[in-house]
């Protein structure tokens, strides 16, 4: 041992060595430790993927859907090719939400799986905005249209297509089950779909909406109003506000003689113009 004495102090390097010596041991454990928690690891993912895993089944599937979607748990097995018998680990959420997703009253789909055997569908369907009355050739079949301007199938009791007005006036020789609108017309349907939501009494006093095509992409819209002879045409938007000012002048219309011969209510540039049929 070697030491240095200054004065009344006395300095050593022996309690450096021991410092060292302690912090080696210290490392040591540490690494040690790592290393078996390491090894745990690795002998239980081997235990679960290889024992644990393969037992593991969906023994529980949740489908979360309004009654307007028009499909039962049984067409959404079918659809999805879900089962009770299917390992948990092999479901893939994108390849469900996929399948679902083909079906055109189908708008949104979240796919959950709770482990260890749960597995939860929300589905959330199309909301009608309109009605298409699309000819197949041997019958015309009234299909439901939403406000992305996509077509699909109403459910099987069609008495409900009477609570949305028919659209008409677009041409289009691929119009079948999933086809969607010209982008031009979809505008629309959004506006149609807003107000039914903000003003549903309203909404329902109209019986059809007919596109008018103008030059290019442009068009116009001309409404039927339910119970009244009396068509108004508008530009290519929608709101509450325009559609109280038209039951508002049909009211008064309604309440004058002498308007028998009255066809059609322009209002497109914001002022009532009557145009006498005939004329």
């Amino acid at each position: 041992m070697s030491s240095v004495v200054a004065g009344n102090s006395v300095y050593s390097n022996t309690g450096r060595r021991g410092a060292s010596s302690g912090n080696n041991q210290k490392i040591e454990k540490f690494f040690i430790r790592l290393i078996i928690l390491l090894i745990t690891i690795i002998i239980f993912e081997i235990v679960f993927h290889f024992y644990i895993a393969p037992s593991l089944f969906i023994k529980k599937i949740e489908i979360i859907s309004g009654p307007e979607l028009g499909l039962s748990e049984s067409d959404v097995l079918t659809i999805t090719g879900l089962d009770t018998k299917m390992n948990y680990f092999e479901v893939r959420n994108a390849d469900i939400a996929g399948r679902l997703l083909a079906i055109p009253a189908v708008r949104n789909v979240a796919v959950k799986k709770v482990f260890p055997s749960t597995l939860i569908l929300t589905i959330t369907a199309r909301n009608p905005v309109g009605v298409f009355l699309v000819n197949s050739g041997s019958a015309t079949i009234p299909m439901a249209v939403d406000s992305d301007g996509i077509l699909f199938p109403l459910q099987k009791n069609n008495s409900s297509f009477i609570d949305y007005p028919v659209i008409s006036g677009v041409y289009a020789p691929d119009i079948k089950n999933g086809a969607r609108l010209p982008l031009s017309l979809c505008s629309f349907m959004k506006d149609l779909d807003m107000v039914r939501n903000a003003a549903p009494q309203l909404s329902g006093l109209i019986s059809e909406v007919k596109f008018v095509k103008k030059e290019g992409l442009d068009y116009e819209v001309v409404i039927y109003p339910v119970n009244s002879k009396v068509r108004v045409r508008i530009g290519n938007e929608l709101d509450v506000k325009l559609l109280k000012y038209m039951v508002m002048i049909l009211d008064v219309i309604s309440m004058q003689s002498g308007m028998d011969n009255l066809e059609e209510i322009d209002l497109r540039t914001g002022e009532a113009v009557y145009r006498i049929r005939g004329e």
